[in-house]
């Protein structure tokens, strides 16, 4: 047309959101394309071993495939989708043989690993940092847990803590 773009889907003279655009630069963008980023709404204090982190706060969730109140993800479609994690943790007890973040998924269970007993004394703050992509069929399942061995219950992981997924392929 003349304006050198394309729109695949109802465009948005409709007044809903189009598919697929294709603009005059050759940018494509996928408006409805699932992708969330949520985060901690607080510190989560003193967590225990298996606790499931409580990602309250949305940044964006596009289709709504984020439950805040179960802190879940579920995949509206099957496909690879890549999910990127940054935590910051305080107060890591170097009397933990371990501690692990798990992404526990429908079909398969994924982690990161640190061994803070390698410290002389308790880290005040640590950086975690995890990028996976992930093989979901449509409908399965995404928490995050801490995982932890020996030491105390007083690991605090801060409200710079932050979950994104969004679709690949």
């Amino acid at each position: 047309d003349s304006t050198d773009s394309l729109t695949i889907g109802l465009g948005s003279a409709l007044g809903t959101t189009s598919h697929i655009v294709i603009d005059s630069g050759g940018h494509i963008t996928m408006p409805l394309q699932p992708a969330v980023q949520v985060r901690l709404s607080g510190t989560q204090s003193n967590v225990s071993d298996g606790d499931t982190l409580l990602f309250a706060t949305e940044r964006f969730d596009i289709n709504s495939d984020f439950n805040t109140s179960n802190y879940t993800f579920t995949a509206p479609v099957t496909g690879r989708y890549l999910v990127n994690f940054v935590s910051r943790t305080q107060s890591l007890d170097a009397d933990s043989s371990h501690v692990r973040y798990r992404f526990l998924t429908s079909n398969i269970n994924y982690e990161v690993i640190k061994s803070p007993n390698v410290y002389t004394g308790d880290q005040t703050f640590s950086s975690w940092n995890f990028n996976l992509l992930c093989d979901f069929d449509a409908n399965d399942t995404m928490t995050v847990a801490i995982d932890f061995s020996g030491g105390a219950d007083q690991i605090d992981i801060d409200d710079q803590t932050f979950l994104s997924i969004n679709l690949v392929t």
